[in-house]
């Protein structure tokens, strides 16, 4: 049985958005932007257990709650983006779940597969639309990408490579806490393991697990996948330098890549094709993803069109993620 919710059409003609952790530096950056430029969207309200006066949010106008609780039952939003430490996933989108508010949710939706079972089942049973902010495949490029391969561009495919590393400065930051859902493979793991997934259409072996450990979180972490097909899949996930983003898949017929594969921007339109000796290039428009995410969820709320990405998809990946850190 599918655990992706049905919705009810709200009739809502412009989606009232609070922002959750309006301090983080994604929110600010990118999603807030969005939210703002999106024309079926109001950033209405947000709320911060940190940060001072003169945020993002508070110069756009929007309105402060004191705490989510508040900002979630206030009646003022029709929908929340979560921007929080991993470990505070699963309770805030909880909350807003049981109040009847959608919740597009920082990735990783939450720490394990168990958490994010339990949030697919709680929208299911509310009937309340739940999303994963996972923004690379809102890009028009990587849907490029992956439609190309999944259409036999590079013949029957034989090797991916995904590889995601920077430099992670120490201090006081959630990504070095492992209560607080911190080490790189829960970071970054999701875009190396989604396009894997979904290329791959099948579950993988888990051949080999190497670690590399900061304290209680892992600093590097390096699988290789298997699959029935003959398939065969590296990743690693690293907060070691130097920076580095690659994304190559390898069929029977040639292989592609891209520049800039898990945080492409606007700029970031071409695939690189080697196929039967040749090079050459895919293109696409230029696109912003956070702005095509913010939208199309803005949309499914309004009249109930399923979001691009289902929380199918998001458990497909955790369920993955949660059999690695388990791989000993």
């Amino acid at each position: 049985m599918s655990i992706t919710p049905s919705f009810e059409n709200k009739s809502i003609e412009t989606v009232r958005w609070g922002v959750i952790g309006a301090a983080s530096f994604v929110a600010n950056a990118a999603v807030i932007p969005a939210i703002i430029a999106d024309p079926g969207s109001q950033l209405a309200a947000y709320a911060t257990l940190s940060g001072g006066s003169g945020l993002p949010a508070e110069r756009a106008g929007a309105k402060r709650f004191a705490d989510y609780a508040s900002l979630i039952g206030s009646g003022e939003v029709d929908a929340v983006y979560v921007a929080l430490p991993n470990s505070l996933h699963l309770p805030v989108v909880s909350m807003a779940v049981a109040a009847g508010v959608p919740a597009l949710c920082e990735k990783p939706l939450a720490l394990d597969a168990g958490e994010v079972s339990a949030i697919a089942e709680m929208a299911a049973a509310h009937h309340v639309l739940v999303g994963e902010a996972y923004m690379t495949q809102f890009h028009l490029r990587d849907r490029k990408f992956r439609s190309y391969i999944l259409d036999g561009g590079v013949g029957r495919i034989e090797e991916i490579e995904a590889e995601f590393t920077f430099e992670l400065a120490t201090g006081d930051n959630y990504r070095w806490k492992r209560s607080m859902g911190g080490g790189a493979l829960l970071d970054v793991g999701i875009y190396l393991l989604d396009p894997i997934l979904e290329l791959a259409g099948a579950t993988p072996r888990i051949d080999r697990v190497e670690r590399k450990l900061a304290g209680d979180v892992d600093l590097e972490t390096a699988v290789e996948l298997s699959f029935d097909s003959g398939l065969g899949a590296s990743i690693r996930a690293s907060f070691v330098p130097p920076k580095r983003q690659r994304l190559r898949t390898h069929g029977t017929l040639g292989a592609v890549e891209m520049e800039n594969p898990f945080t492409p921007g606007p700029s970031d339109t071409d695939i690189r094709v080697e196929r039967n000796g040749e090079e050459s290039s895919l293109s696409t428009l230029p696109s912003n993803p956070y702005g095509v995410m913010v939208s199309e969820f803005a949309a499914s709320v309004r009249d109930g069109t399923p979001f691009r990405r289902p929380l199918d998809r998001s458990l497909a990946v955790a369920r993955l993620l949660s059999q690695i850190a388990a791989t000993r």
